[in-house]
């Protein structure tokens, strides 16, 4: 049995107990639908065997002067169960269109706006808002999930100031936030072969990867290949690149390195000058503890005065400071 219905405005519960009362004691794959727009439908729905195929909320309208009014859908259930290939399937697809001879401006135009307020008193563990899971329980080859995608193009010959593919903005003066997060990532440990927090793809990749390399605990490493190298792809052998950042036992590290056919490169700081920690006799730590080659500018160390000290690995060493430079 198959129903096309609209219902701007209708309330869920009562649609989904009149569907109900028409359906019988079917599988109800639709708990509740309100269309809005003249190509607002529900397509091809039989109850006992879900969608064979359909667009759940297809709103697309064409603005010629006012704006589009919003569409709202209470809860939809979509279960494809068709045995044939289908190019596209699409849960809720909403394609507001300006016609060419539309002269009117407008402050903003949304696509999928997604909004909660909470005036009650309870509390709440979780508010989620554009919420995104994919589970692949059968076993189907996926080639990408892509939870989040946007994609921007000017092709009309006018003007785009910026274009923002991801936008956050806090509010302020309200009650105050414990710890706030523009951006949070979870654990990636184990979770994948190549588990990125972050990638950049540019000739000179940068990325942040789950690197459990040293002393097996894992740390996000953040990375910066050499772009007139290969271009890095994700768990490429032959790479150049600097670290900006990893721990190493208890040492952090900060330098170059290469891989495969990868040639360690300089390094060189920029800036005005480099500067060593500074001591005085009295408070310089375990030679032995910072290790052979460790160096740091004492104050007190060359028989009272000012010189470098390297260690040796179990003492520090004198490095006499030497004549004031002089370029005669």
């Amino acid at each position: 049995m198959a129903i096309d219905i609209e219902a701007p405005g209708g309330d869920a519960e009562e649609l989904k107990t009149a569907l109900k009362n028409l359906v019988g004691d079917g599988d109800l794959s639709i708990s509740g639908h309100i269309a809005v727009g003249g190509e607002a439908s529900i397509d091809g729905n039989t109850f006992n065997e879900g969608y064979d195929f359909t667009a759940l909320l297809s709103v697309s309208e064409t603005i010629t002067q006012d704006p589009l009014v919003a569409s709202y859908a209470a809860f939809i259930e979509n279960h494809h169960t068709t045995t044939g290939d289908d190019a596209y399937i699409g849960g809720i697809f909403y394609s507001p269109t300006i016609a060419a001879e539309n002269t009117h401006s407008y402050e903003a135009i949304d696509g999928i706006t997604s909004s909660l307020t909470n005036h009650g008193a309870g509390d709440i563990g979780t508010a989620r808002l554009n919420y995104c899971a994919f589970l692949n329980a059968g076993a189907a080859d996926v080639g990408q999930v892509i939870c989040s995608y946007s994609s921007i193009s000017n092709t009309g010959g006018g003007t785009v100031d910026q274009a923002i593919g991801f936008w956050f903005s806090a509010a302020r003066g309200f009650s105050p936030v414990t710890t706030l997060y523009a951006s949070f990532v979870a654990d990636l440990s184990n979770a994948a072969t190549n588990p990125y927090y972050e990638w950049h793809d540019s000739q000179g990749v940068r990325r942040v990867k789950e690197d459990a390399t040293f002393d097996t605990v894992g740390q996000a490493i953040e990375a910066l290949y050499n772009p007139q190298f290969d271009k890095y792809t994700p768990g490429a052998v032959n790479f150049e690149r600097v670290i900006l950042g990893q721990w190493n036992g208890n040492v952090a590290e900060i330098g170059n390195e290469a891989g495969g056919t990868g040639v360690l490169r300089p390094l060189r700081l920029i800036g005005s000058s480099v500067h060593l920690p500074t001591y005085d006799v009295a408070g310089l730590p375990s030679a032995a503890t910072e290790g052979a080659g460790a160096a740091v500018y004492c104050s007190n160390g060359n028989a009272g005065a000012k010189c470098l000290a390297v260690s040796d690995g179990s003492n520090w060493k004198v490095v006499a400071l030497g004549a004031t430079v002089s370029a005669s």
